[in-house]
């Protein structure tokens, strides 16, 4: 049985003294949704998508700073607690088009599914330092929504019918998700800035209805990260829960 420190045993992170194995990179090729870069916000060029990495980029174990490895192997064993899943995370080198994803394939063994962070996105997203590392978990949060997507039927659910023709339902219910698990970050630190976040996704959206990676308007990923954050606000029930109400509310409003 994985444990939660076997989760992050592939990322150099260090937990209470205690160093994680560096492990032997692992190759990448990128299948399934992912997440367009706050591109606007982060000041990073044009927004893009990353259907299909490279083949030959691997996984990088570290964000090159071990006490930023230490703090987000922290919040990413949170991350796997309450949304109930175990995928391996990683780094890869995002210079061409900084984003983040979250694919079906196992990359590290002993987990389900992987998470990989474009290292430039993810120190152009802690450049503000009033944040906190919200917009950092905000994303994070994102992506582990879809492994949950991918695990528990929810994907297949969101990509047939009414809308399949692009990835909207699936992104906006990764939203929710993201707002749901935000909620209960702020319940725990109700000093907790939420407004890099809030405008994180506001940047993300789009209006290329017609394209299949169309995640959603702005205002459409804006009410479901604050759909989600309502939920998770007014009830402290598991990831199921949420999740089945994040679905009934995208398609009913989103479909």
């Amino acid at each position: 049985m994985m444990t939660r420190r076997d989760l992050l045993a592939c990322t150099g992170v260090l937990f209470s003294g205690w160093a994680a194995p560096r492990c032997e990179a692992a190759e990448i090729r990128a299948i399934g949704c992912q997440l367009m870069a706050p591109v606007d916000r982060l000041g990073l060029g044009a927004e893009s998508v990353v259907p299909i990495l490279q083949a030959d980029q691997r996984l990088i174990t570290s964000s090159g700073n071990a006490d930023l490895d230490h703090y987000l192997g922290r919040a990413l064993v949170r991350l796997a607690g309450q949304f109930e899943i175990y995928p391996g995370f990683g780094f890869y080198d995002d210079s061409n088009h900084n984003n983040a994803l979250a694919v079906r394939e196992t990359k590290i063994p002993g987990t389900e599914g992987t998470v990989i962070f474009g290292v430039h996105l993810f120190r152009n997203a802690l450049h503000d330092p009033h944040d906190q590392g919200v917009a950092v978990i905000a994303v994070c949060a994102h992506e582990f929504g879809h492994i949950f997507q991918y695990n528990s039927g929810y994907y297949d659910k969101l990509t047939t019918g009414v809308g399949a023709h692009t990835v909207k339902l699936i992104e906006l219910h990764a939203d929710y998700l993201a707002g749901y698990y935000l909620a209960g970050r702020k319940a725990a630190y109700p000093d907790l800035d939420l407004q890099g976040a809030g405008a994180l996704f506001d940047r993300l959206g789009d209006t290329q209805f017609n394209d299949p990676t169309h995640h959603g308007t702005s205002a459409q990923r804006v009410a479901a990260i604050e759909a989600g954050f309502k939920f998770g606000r007014h009830s402290e029930q598991p990831i199921k829960p949420a999740a089945a109400n994040g679905a009934e509310f995208v398609l009913e409003q989103f479909s």
